[in-house]
Formats: C-alpha cells, sequence, structure tokens
C-alpha cells in the first residue's frame, strides 16, 4: 500500500539514547557573583541581534535562575520536578539540555525538511515565555502588566509569547525542541494545582484533560476504526503510554510522573494544533476523526462542521495514515481472538490510498463548510496521484 508513514515522536529517554555524551543529570548552571537580571538578558539579546557569542544553554539557565530567584519562585523543589517530569522518573534532567539553539534549518519532526531556521531571537521569545510564565504563577493574573513590561523591557511581546505557535518564523509545531520546552512547562504548571498558569495562559480554560481535545479525538477515532485502545495507542504514540491513556480517557486528571506521559507529544501525527488542552482549540484533531468517519460512511461526520482555518491537506493526510493502519490492526485483533473478530459486522477500513480516496470521493453532495467537503475537495486534487 501506498501509505504516508512518518516517524514516531522523539522522548527524552530516546533523544539521550543517541546523544550518549549528554547524560541525564544535568545541573543547572548558576550565575556568577556580576551577573544580574539585566545583564544576562544584554547577553542574550546581543547574540539575536548577532553582536555577541552564540548563546549556550549555560546563559539561559544563569537567565532563568535570575528571573526566577528575582520572582520569588522556590527553585529547590519545583525546579526539579520541573526536571524530572520530563526526564526518567528519579534523574533530575533540565529540560534546557534538549533544546539544539543553532541557526540551522529545522525539520518538522523529520518528515519534511523546511526552509525555516531557528532564529536565536525565537529562542530568546522562547525563553521569555518561559520566564512570563513562571512569573505569571506566582502573581494573580490581574497584576499581568507587571509580567508584560517586564517582557516588553526584553524585546517581546506577551501576546506573541502565549501565540507562540502561530507568531515566530520557525513555531513550537516546526521546532521539536521547542515543542518539548513548552510542553515540560505545561506539565510543570498541571502538577501544581495552586499554580494559577490554569487560569492566566490564553486559551486554557478548564483542567488540562477536561474536554482534551486529543482524548476526544482518539475517542472517536476508536469508536469509528473499532479497534482497542491499546493497539491505537501502541501504534500512534509509544507502549508505555497505554495504560495512562486508559485511565485518562475515563475522565482521570492526573499527571503520571514518567517520561513518557504527555499528550503534546502527538503533535507529528496532528493531534494537537495550537492548544493541546480543548477540542475547540484543536480544529484539526476535530477534522483529522470525522475525515476517518467519513470512509466509514458516517453521515454525521460528513456533515460535521469544518472549522475555518482547518488545514485540508494535513487533516486528510493524518486520516489516510490512521486509515492505513486500521486493517492490521483488525487483522492483529483477529489473531488474538482465535481468528475470531468481534467487528465483522462494522464496515471494513479501506485496504489502500486509492480506496480512501473513492470512498471520499462517493460523498454526495457534501454541504459547504463540512468536513465531508473537505475531503471530498481532498480527493479531486489528489486523485491522479498514483500509488
Amino acid at each position: 500500500m501506498a501509505f504516508l508513514h512518518h516517524p514516531l515522536p522523539i522522548y527524552p529517554s530516546v533523544w539521550f539514547a543517541n546523544h550518549p555524551m549528554m547524560k541525564p543529570g544535568v545541573i543547572l548552571a548558576k550565575p556568577g557573583a556580576t551577573d544580574t537580571v539585566d545583564s544576562a538578558a544584554h547577553r542574550l539579546l546581543q547574540a539575536t541581534t548577532g553582536t555577541g557569542p552564540k548563546i549556550s544553554v549555560k546563559d539561559i539557565a544563569v537567565f532563568l535562575r535570575l528571573v526566577l530567584a528575582q520572582d520569588r519562585v522556590q527553585l529547590k523543589d519545583d525546579w526539579v520536578s520541573f526536571g524530572t517530569t520530563i526526564g526518567r522518573a528519579g534523574d533530575f534532567v533540565s529540560p534546557l539540555s534538549l533544546l539544539n539553539i543553532s541557526d540551522e534549518p529545522c525539520n518538522t519532526d523529520g518528515i519534511v525538511q523546511t526552509n525555516f531556521h531557528v532564529e536565536k531571537q525565537n529562542v530568546m521569545l522562547a525563553i521569555l515565555y518561559v520566564t512570563g510564565g513562571f512569573a505569571l504563577a506566582e502573581e494573580d493574573p490581574k497584576h499581568s502588566s507587571k509580567i508584560n513590561a517586564k517582557i516588553e523591557k526584553y524585546g517581546g511581546r506577551w501576546n506573541s509569547l502565549t501565540n507562540f505557535s502561530r507568531s515566530v518564523d520557525c513555531s513550537a509545531f516546526r521546532n521539536p525542541e521547542l515543542k518539548k520546552l513548552f510542553a515540560a512547562m505545561d506539565m510543570f504548571y498541571f502538577k501544581f494545582p495552586e499554580a494559577a498558569y490554569c487560569e492566566s495562559r490564553v486559551g486554557t480554560q478548564r483542567l488540562r484533560f477536561e474536554g482534551c481535545g486529543g482524548l476526544e479525538a482518539l475517542k472517536l477515532a476508536l469508536e469509528l476504526l473499532d479497534v482497542p485502545m491499546e493497539m491505537f495507542a501502541s501504534w500512534c504514540i509509544v507502549p508505555s503510554m497505554v495504560l495512562e491513556l486508559r485511565s485518562l480517557m475515563y475522565g482521570s486528571h492526573e499527571e503520571i510522573d514518567k517520561s513518557d506521559s504527555y499528550l503534546p507529544y502527538c503533535m507529528p501525527l496532528r493531534l494537537t494544533t495550537n492548544s493541546p488542552y480543548t477540542i475547540n482549540k484543536s480544529q484539526n484533531i476535530y477534522g483529522l476523526a470525522h475525515a476517518v468517519g467519513c470512509a466509514f460512511n458516517e453521515p454525521s461526520s460528513a456533515n460535521a462542521r469544518r472549522f475555518p482555518g482547518t488545514s485540508g491537506s494535513s487533516v486528510a493526510e493524518g486520516a489516510i495514515r490512521i486509515l492505513g493502519e486500521a486493517a492490521r490492526f483488525k487483522n492483529e485483533a483477529a489473531e488474538a481472538q482465535g481468528g475470531k473478530s468481534a467487528t465483522e459486522s462494522k464496515a471494513q477500513p479501506p485496504k489502500s490510498r486509492s480506496e480512501i480516496l473513492e470512498r471520499w470521493a462517493a460523498i454526495s453532495n457534501p454541504r459547504r463548510g463540512t468536513v465531508g467537503e473537505l475531503v471530498k475537495n481532498y480527493y479531486e486534487s489528489a486523485k491522479n496521484i498514483l500509488e
């Protein structure tokens, strides 16, 4: 079959295995006797304009420590927990060690080489995003003007930080290193319920797994494919997340403190977009699940409203990828049951890319602005592509 296959997300434990010189247990660099917030910020800003030396992880760590200390954040306990959240259980791993700060073209999760660059200014915005978030966690949200003033002093704007994935040349969506940092920050805040971050972050109105778009999409895709969650998770995420996903699907809001435990790492599968938390902020998730449903002749999917701005190509390609695995899932399920499939009455998944396109093409007179129209239009643009 000529399905598109993309690599799985890379997790911290895998990253360290691939970079043996970078050992878990990194200790954040401490400021020198003469370092101040202003001097550290000036050093970073010089690098962004090309008038100073290249930014190092040590420079960022010094800047973070100074800002966090200034904002009276307790470093000893909270920062270690922040590190272990994305590291291996029991080991302290600085998420900053996962950053590869350079001007090399960034790769979209190994899928397509782009012309985008990891600009140093974007790295600075990422640092400001992090420090601004820490400060907001300690401040009443109504005092955000104080945080705005600090961020503007160092060359950033709060709106550009809270909407980072839409505001920079090489967005978090395209830069897996920055994505890991942002994911880790969100994990950190939701591990500590007393933090005000869940109210202060733009677009996050609920606890992170309440109404989560990623989980809603998984539920719908599983219903449409009629496959066990364990099989789906073992393919599209990692086996160690299976039990966690099962618990989350039934209403749990607890974060499991282990390395492979955060849903936004599903970004390469288009399971999250600008916000990983709510279905309303994850429009591609909604479209993806219903594009799968269209191939199973589900009227509710064909008539589902398409959100404005939903990426037709990424939703369609994502659905093709999931559908390409559905037949294998069902075969494995049948083998596990001694050759008897409990899903024989269900519509069978398509076995090739062309069959998927044919099913989408068969949607008659789709309403304007629906997912049915999206996949039918995709068929019109892709029908001449050979398998």
